[in-house]
């Protein structure tokens, strides 16, 4: 589905947060992975998710691989994003 507005990109990440909290999630926790330069701009970084719930028990996991490209400001950022959930223990 195309994306005209910056106001419908703020809505979808709104409402993801809210079903996140909903599912009783309440924050997570990066833990960076393999890091791979592609290019002199470019990097792919692997990052394990961690959602827990609000006593800090893990509820869910995903893997995330991005793509990053650093700027003319020499800010990098993300390109591209995929996303794998794993089922938790």
């Amino acid at each position: 589905m195309p994306v005209d507005e910056l106001g419908e990109v703020q809505a979808f990440f709104s409402q993801a947060v809210e079903w996140y909290r909903a599912q009783g999630l309440m924050a997570t926790r990066p833990t960076l992975g393999a890091l791979q330069r592609l290019g002199e701009r470019l990097v792919a970084v692997d990052v394990a998710w961690s959602a827990v719930d609000a006593d800090g028990v893990e509820k869910s996991r995903e893997r995330s691989h991005y793509i990053l490209r650093r700027g003319v400001d020499d800010r990098y950022r993300i390109k591209v994003a995929l996303t794998v959930v794993e089922p938790t223990g």
